[in-house]
């Protein structure tokens, strides 16, 4: 139908590896941008500040480049928000207003748990319109499994200190070993 949920399909699965990737979403569909809540649930600063200055970086290049394309974007978009009063999308999936926290939820849990697929499910439910191509981002969990059984998915360790806390070694290690399945043997 020629939407771009095939390519934010990929997006999430090399997101993982490479946040900057992540830059793709909110340029395109703003709201399944949920790789940034899973960073700060684990308090991966590092991911998060590479995804927040690449995304910045191509904004700002682009607006120097082309500022009116930016204005007719927020434009549309303002305009689509306050026109959308008929149900639009797939009905059975309900309203935005419902799937919102619960894909919020899931996106923290999984974050914590270290449950990969927690990631493409809940960009799928924070999609604003939901048609039957949205289930592309599903398209994601195979290959996700595939990292996980790799050992990309460490839970937070909870301390009874600090709820958020998690060890910068483990960080490390998964970010290491990530690298070296990467490099050519």
């Amino acid at each position: 139908n020629g939407n771009i949920f095939i390519p934010l399909a990929a997006m999430c699965v090399l997101g993982f590896r490479y946040p900057r990737v992540w830059a793709f979403s909110p340029l395109t569909k703003v709201a399944p941008t949920v790789m940034p809540i899973w960073w700060l649930a684990r308090r991966e600063w590092r991911p998060l500040a590479s995804w927040a200055v690449t995304t910045l970086a191509v904004v700002v290049v682009s607006a120097a480049v082309a500022p009116d394309l930016w204005k007719q974007c927020v434009a549309h978009m303002a305009q689509w928000a306050t026109e959308s009063g008929a149900t639009i999308g797939f009905p059975l999936m309900g309203p935005l207003l419902y799937r919102a926290p619960v894909g919020l939820a899931l996106i923290v849990t999984g974050a914590l748990k270290g449950w990969l697929w927690t990631v493409p499910v809940a960009a799928l439910l924070l999609t604003p319109v939901f048609w039957l191509g949205g289930l592309a981002w599903l398209a994601a969990i195979p290959r996700i499994q595939r990292e996980e059984r790799r050992g990309m998915n460490r839970p937070v360790r909870l301390d009874a200190g600090d709820w958020w806390t998690q060890r910068e070694e483990s960080n490390e290690t998964d970010l290491n070993k990530a690298r070296n399945d990467l490099s050519p043997q």
